[in-house]
This record gives C-alpha cells, sequence and structure tokens, in this order.
C-alpha cells in the first residue's frame, strides 16, 4: 500500500470544546461528574452525548442502539465546535456501529479522539480508514489522579496554554 501522511488534531487550547459519548458500554453522569469537573475547571467546554445522558437501560450491555450511538460519534466529528471527543467508557459494542460510521469524515474533520479498551478497536478502524492520529487513553470514566493528568495533558494540550495546570 502507498504511504499515506499522518493527519494530527491540533492541540487542545482553553476555551475548547470536549464532547463525552458512550460508543461502547452505558456510564452514567454520576460515573463522569469528576472528569467533567475538572476540564471545565481547566477552562473546557464540555458537552454530554445522549448516549449518556438519556441512559437508555433496554440495550443492557451497550449505551444505545448501534446506529443512535454511530449517528452520536459522526455528529460530533462533523460538530465544528468540538475539538476534541472523549469516550465515556470501554466495556463491549463498539465494532458494531462500524458499518453505520463514514470514514472518511474523520480525517475531513480532524479532532482528538480518546478512549481504550473495547474502544481501542474504534481508534485502530479510525486510524486505518482516515490516517488520522488517535489517542489511547483515558476514558471519562477514568481517575484523572496527578500522573494521568500530567500526561493527559502533555500529549493533549497546547503546552503554551497549560504550562502550569491548576486543578
Amino acid at each position: 500500500p502507498r504511504y499515506r501522511e499522518l493527519i494530527k488534531p491540533r492541540a487542545l487550547k482553553r476555551g475548547d470544546t470536549i464532547a463525552i459519548t458512550a460508543p461502547a458500554s452505558p456510564t452514567s453522569m454520576g460515573e463522569i461528574a469528576a472528569t467533567v469537573k475538572l476540564f471545565k475547571n481547566l477552562g473546557f467546554n464540555v458537552v454530554i452525548g445522549d448516549t449518556i445522558r438519556n441512559q437508555n437501560i433496554s440495550f443492557r450491555y451497550l449505551s444505545d442502539d448501534d446506529v443512535i450511538r454511530a449517528e452520536e460519534l459522526m455528529n460530533f466529528i462533523k460538530d465544528d465546535s468540538v475539538s476534541a471527543i472523549l469516550c465515556g467508557r470501554g466495556g463491549y459494542g463498539v465494532m458494531r456501529t462500524f458499518p453505520y460510521l463514514d470514514f472518511s469524515l474523520f480525517s475531513q474533520y480532524p479532532k482528538i479522539i480518546v478512549g481504550f479498551s473495547d474502544i481501542t478497536a474504534l481508534l485502530l478502524a479510525i486510524h486505518r480508514h482516515s490516517n488520522l492520529v488517535c489517542f489511547h487513553g483515558p476514558v471519562a470514566t477514568s481517575n484523572f489522579d496527578t500522573f494521568t493528568l500530567a500526561n493527559f495533558t502533555k500529549i493533549l494540550f497546547d503546552e503554551q496554554q497549560f504550562s502550569k495546570i491548576d486543578t
């Protein structure tokens, strides 16, 4: 295969919007509350997807229907006001959304996408189909302790704006 240049999303800066969505297993507003508060305190706008806010328990191990989870992710991708997407949690089911994702849009609207566990499959698929650099890292239900926050900010934040993080 022919080499394609990597597409790198821009670093985050204060005032940017971080969207939190659950493309795999469900989570709750309570489980992500500390992360939402942290990012707001760091000067970010935070948008929570319906896959988290609506807590549709009828899908058991999934946050919602496959099409709805895919549509929410694609809506955040196409939304120019969103600079980063943080997955709520890993778990199960993200691969079921693949038939409903338009992978060409990830390179047209490059933004930071972060997650792990089941989300790794999504990150690899996005990278394979769009050449967008994605980030294997904490999810919204993770504990952003001092070590995690320091490394998260070192990699994803504009260093000049975040040279000193106060939380």
